[in-house]
């Protein structure tokens, strides 16, 4: 009775011992799914991310080519007296920001814009190609006439 008592303990304590084990290695194997999938979408993340990055900054070249030299017909305004239509011609000049340069004039440099609410130093920048404090508004002569 005693050896039937004493194998049952010890199938007992196999059965606890292997039921742990099998927790335990169901418990990693979630847990290794789980942090693969994560380092998927981490991985996903960056190749993402890191292919925008020179697409953006071609982008933002481009733009930046393009605002730095007048186009042909465009404007090259003087801020001095000009209209706020011909201020809003500028990049980056809106309604508001045309009649805040036209409230701060007279200007001896384009630089003196940076006194005007909401014009920063990029936006003057921006600007330096298409505004003069001198002289008449005038349009771009195309390089064909010239």
């Amino acid at each position: 009775m005693c050896t039937n008592r004493l194998g049952q303990g010890i199938a007992l304590l196999v059965s606890s011992v292997g039921s742990g084990l099998v927790c335990v290695i169901l418990s990693l194997l979630f847990l290794s799914s789980a942090f693969t999938a994560a380092l998927k979408k981490e991985r996903a993340t960056r190749i993402e991310h890191h292919s925008s990055v020179p697409e953006q900054k071609r982008v933002e070249e481009t733009t930046i080519q393009h605002l730095s030299t007048p186009a042909k017909s465009s404007l090259i305004v003087n801020l001095n007296t000009a209209s706020a239509e011909e201020l809003e011609s500028l990049p980056g000049i809106g309604g508001s920001r045309a009649d805040r340069i036209i409230a701060h004039r007279p200007y001896q440099s384009v630089d003196e814009l940076s006194q005007v609410k909401g014009i920063t130093s990029r936006v003057i920048n921006q600007l330096r190609a298409f505004a003069k404090t001198d002289g008449a508004t005038e349009k771009v002569k195309s390089s064909e006439s010239q």
